[in-house]
């Protein structure tokens, strides 16, 4: 990167308005917003607007957001598994029909 670009990489970053996230800002909200987003829960849409123009605008933020997704998707695939297991476990034990009738 060269000093033009340079500066105009921090002059953009001081130029940023106070409605829009940063990334502190943007990972501070990103558990929930994640959370939200993949459960279907309703998330603030002001919050949401500002997440997702982050997201379009910071690659780093956005492979954050992927991994992060990624994680609680498998997480809650693990929960509806074990709740099915749960279930299945706590029904009546299937009979053993190959062994011999009690006399």
């Amino acid at each position: 990167m060269n000093q033009k670009e340079f500066q105009s990489w921090v002059d953009g970053i001081y130029a940023t308005e106070d409605d829009v996230l940063d990334c502190r800002g943007f990972q501070a909200v990103l558990p929930a917003y994640t959370e939200a987003k993949l459960t279907s829960q309703p998330f603030d849409p002001f919050v949401t607007i500002k997440v997702e123009a982050h997201l379009h605008n910071c690659p780093d933020c956005n492979e954050v957001y992927n991994g992060l997704k990624y994680v609680v998707q498998k997480e809650l695939s693990e929960e509806l598994v074990t709740a099915l297991q749960t279930a299945v476990s706590t029904e009546a034990p299937m009979p053993d029909m190959t062994a011999a009738p009690p006399r």
